[in-house]
């Protein structure tokens, strides 16, 4: 199914708009399950990024939602279906980072690891029980990978049970005034997990504030080594590291009901950066398309300065 079916758009009207240096972006919404395109005027025309004057409607992306933001300046510079409230998958543990940082915990503390917390897709850690590792490490590699058990045992060594981390992830969404939020687990398996495109741009944001956060999520490969010295290389999961796109961090996540997701903090050429969420590709490899795609497109019809 094709991502835009346009209704007949006078192109001269939108050329008029911006000739007047009316700040516009291109929304996607749906109505009567057809899709439509619709500009918006963003009320700051003359300050940057600037749309470019030309006839680009906008680009074909099969996420179900998606959203793009200046950084710096909170400006929409692409969206569609940005309120629509979805299930969200491992971008939850972007929440759950945020709360391991309210919580101080050492990031220099040593961690145990036991065959308890080998469980679930812990392997993918490559850490063994027996390891001892810095709580650092331990979170890092949670995230580089998206394990579900290591977040746990993360969560764990943060001397505080599931149930009341969950409360404080909730209590945070109240304090973020996220009206479409909402966790059920800490990790994402759960399908009661859901937010919006523009929600989670807002957690996103604050969780890449943290340069931690943002440097190991950035990096193709995440190593660290434990207290006897044995090094451990992880690999990151969002596949758009190392392209022509400069990805300053990111995470991924995928559940059969939320679908393949991506939200990543990009540059290109001096441009940017910008935020970008993914919710609800259709493939692995459609989730790094539509990001890819929908960067490409706007960092070629906006300019910076």
């Amino acid at each position: 199914m094709q991502f835009l079916i346009i209704i007949p758009i006078i192109l001269s009207i939108l050329n008029t708009t911006s000739t007047n240096n009316v700040f516009v972006y291109p929304e996607i919404y749906k109505d009567n399950n057809k899709i439509f395109i619709k500009f918006i005027d963003n009320k700051d025309q003359n300050s940057f990024p600037k749309k470019l004057i030309n006839d680009s409607l906008g680009v074909r992306v099969g996420a179900k939602s998606v959203l793009v933001k200046d950084l710096n300046t909170d400006k929409i510079l692409f969206s569609k279906n940005k309120d629509e409230k979805r299930q969200i998958a491992s971008i939850t543990k972007l929440m759950s980072a945020i709360i391991i940082k309210d919580l101080n915990v050492d990031p220099e503390k040593l961690v145990e690891i036991t065959s308890s917390d080998n469980v679930g897709d812990f392997s993918k850690t490559k850490i063994s029980p027996g390891d001892k590792i810095k709580f650092k490490d331990l979170l890092s590699a949670s995230l580089v990978v998206s394990s579900n058990s290591g977040m746990l045992c993360a969560i764990k060594n943060s001397d505080i049970s599931e149930e009341e981390f969950v409360k404080k992830m909730n209590q945070k969404v109240e304090e973020l005034n996220l009206k479409n939020t909402h966790f059920d687990d800490a990790t994402g398996l759960s399908n009661k997990n859901v937010s919006t495109a523009d929600e989670i741009l807002k957690i996103t944001k604050i969780a890449f504030s943290y340069p931690d956060i943002e440097l190991e999520t950035a990096q193709k490969k995440y190593s660290f080594t434990t207290d006897t010295g044995k090094t451990i290389e992880v690999k990151n999961t969002n596949e758009l590291i190392g392209s022509y796109l400069d990805i300053k961090a990111g995470k991924t996540g995928y559940t059969e009901e939320a679908g393949y997701c991506l939200v990543s903090k990009v540059g290109y050429d001096n441009k940017g950066p910008i935020l970008v969420v993914v919710l609800g590709s259709d493939s692995h490899f459609e989730r790094f398309s539509d990001l890819k795609d929908v960067s490409s497109w706007v960092f070629n019809n906006y300019v910076w300065k």
